[in-house]
């Protein structure tokens, strides 16, 4: 888990959570934080299943 590009995409995960947190609607927002979680998972298996290697 201390492979630099996770952790870059993990904090461009989290300043886009929180740029739509400040710009956004409450029905836009939420739609949004789903999006980004769900890349934020892919990631997370990617990263997983590639240290399994």
């Amino acid at each position: 888990m201390k492979d630099p590009q996770f952790l870059t995409a993990v904090a461009l995960y989290a300043v886009l959570a929180f740029a739509a947190w400040r710009t956004l609607d409450r029905e836009f927002l939420w739609v949004t934080w789903i999006i980004l979680a769900v890349f934020a998972l892919k990631t997370l298996l990617v990263v997983l299943r590639r240290g399994q290697d």
